[in-house]
């Protein structure tokens, strides 16, 4: 097994993958929508067609042109759109896609801050998710180890596994933190007894 509830990593990426698919859609529509100055609304189905025709150039990036009085004069109407929201929107939008990255990182044990503070953060903030990093990677670790180990009995073989690159730097960073820690409690506890 991958882990130990027979999971896999399948279901995870396409929950994550889909998410971050819904947000790139959604930063798309109020990139557009941003766009808008106004609503328009026409009176008959010539006026329609052409602001439909002007509103597809403006989603294509093109300066809209209307060439008749009477689109302006009388079956047009123009709307100021209120866009004080649109800003705040795209904003929660880019934050959604920064936890999403940075869950998914660290659902897999890799260490991504996203914590969403409009100012600077400490270290200890920065590191507030250090424990919760590896169980995952440690379970999976394990599975293969156990599994390899009864393949090396049935086979004589001698396969060993372990984590490589950015897991096993990330597992010492987050042991050598949790050690200096656990002797900063024990020296605290040892001054308060003196």
């Amino acid at each position: 097994p991958s882990d130990s509830m027979y999971y896999g990593l399948l279901p995870m990426f396409r929950k994550y993958a889909t998410a971050l698919t819904e947000n790139e859609l959604s930063m798309n529509i109020a990139t557009i929508v941003l766009r808008l100055q106004a609503l328009i609304s026409a009176s008959d189905d010539n006026t329609k067609k052409s602001a439909e025709k002007y509103l597809n150039d403006i989603i294509s990036g093109k300066l809209g042109i209307i060439a008749e009085n009477q689109f302006l004069d009388n079956s047009l109407k123009v709307t100021p759109y209120a866009t004080t929201g649109a800003h705040t929107t795209i904003q929660n939008i880019i934050e959604l896609e920064q936890y999403l990255r940075a869950t998914w990182y660290n659902d897999l044990g890799l260490n991504a801050n996203y914590n969403m503070k409009r100012e600077s953060i400490n270290s200890n903030e920065s590191q507030l998710n250090n424990d919760a990093l590896l169980p995952l990677v440690d379970n999976m670790l394990k599975c293969r180890q156990d599994g390899f180990k009864r393949v090396n009995e049935k086979y004589g073989t001698n396969i060993t596994v372990s984590l490589n690159s950015s897991w096993e730097s990330n597992a010492n960073a987050i042991n050598e933190t949790l050690s200096a820690e656990g002797e900063e409690k024990d020296n605290d506890g040892i001054q308060n007894a003196e």
